[in-house]
């Protein structure tokens, strides 16, 4: 598995290997956006408008740690979440706040998770987070 991963040269390598991996629903529910796609695709051609310039041998060390709300990450990124991430494969929320944990950088549950908080504050004590979502509510019209 590690060696096929490593094969990969891109995020769409990686796309391809899990649309082969996991069931069709489950990959159609991850690749998607809400609505339309509409979202999806603004973010694509956002990235698609920023060029990299490779320097190669530039120079020492670059520390990309950061600071928020007093607690220190290794990354000025995390994981994200993805609501029943354990659809796509069994234990995926665990294996991924554990990584998390170990990389020390936060992990996300979703509101729509399918492990406890309690047992994501096992796996990543000091890196988890949880996404609360509501909906908005109007209140009714009087009768």
């Amino acid at each position: 598995m590690v060696r096929r991963l490593a094969s990969a040269a891109s995020i769409g390598d990686l796309a391809a290997m899990t649309q082969r991996r996991i069931p069709s629903f489950a990959w159609h529910y991850l690749d998607g956006g809400v609505g339309e796609d509409r979202g999806v695709r603004r973010n694509e051609e956002a990235f698609e408008r920023i060029l990299f310039r490779v320097r190669h041998l530039a120079g020492g060390a670059c520390d990309t740690a950061v600071e928020l709300f007093g607690q220190r990450y290794a990354q000025p990124f995390g994981v994200a979440p993805v609501g029943m991430a354990n659809l796509t494969w069994e234990g995926t929320d665990l294996t991924l706040a554990r990584l998390a944990q170990r990389e020390s950088i936060p992990y996300v549950l979703s509101t729509a998770g399918t492990t406890s908080i309690e047992d994501i504050a096992k796996a990543a004590p000091d890196m988890g987070w949880f996404s609360s979502i509501s909906r908005r509510t109007t209140p009714s019209p009087p009768t």
